[in-house]
């Protein structure tokens, strides 16, 4: 039953990834192209670097537009996210102990620095307040998980962030 759960949870994140290379062109052709695992992680990780660079402009843009206490909001909220995308993509890399999550660890961390990318871009247009909703409940559940992560394996705390 768990290995069952296990495997469609991979198909669940290997699918997940697929949809994001298919809205993305340089994505699509680099995974088109790709005949190993190798290959997958690779054009994971040289679109993740773009949506990397993507994000850290966005912020730079977000920060220099706010002050004091907003400003200082921000950037606890940025190196909650980063601590939360790192521990969340790790969990997501380790679901079968198979290659698979070579891939799906990759393409985690490439989705969400995507989205956080595009996040970031929303707040010059005004607040958004899904977007604005959301930080908050993140910062929130990684405040809490923070404050127990001393005592625990980031595995074994995890959940309690879903």
């Amino acid at each position: 039953m768990i290995r069952t759960s296990l495997t469609a949870g991979a198909l669940l994140l290997a699918l997940c990834g697929a949809a994001s290379a298919a809205d993305n062109a340089a994505l699509k052709k680099c995974m088109d192209g790709a005949n190993t695992t190798s290959d997958m992680v690779s054009c994971n990780a040289k679109e993740a670097k773009v949506q990397d660079d993507r994000l850290n402009r966005a912020y730079k843009t977000a920060l220099a537009a706010l002050e004091g206490t907003r400003k200082q909001q921000l950037q606890d909220v940025q190196r909650l996210w980063i601590k939360y995308r790192d521990a969340n993509c790790a969990f997501a890399g380790s679901a079968t102990g198979g290659t698979i999550d070579q891939v799906n660890g990759s393409g985690c961390v490439l989705d969400m620095t995507q989205t956080r990318a595009q996040e970031l871009e929303d707040l010059r247009w005004g607040h958004n307040p899904q977007v604005l909703n959301q930080s908050w409940c993140t910062r929130a559940r990684l405040s809490s998980f923070l404050q127990r992560s001393d005592k625990c394996s980031t595995r074994r705390c995890l959940p309690a962030l879903l």
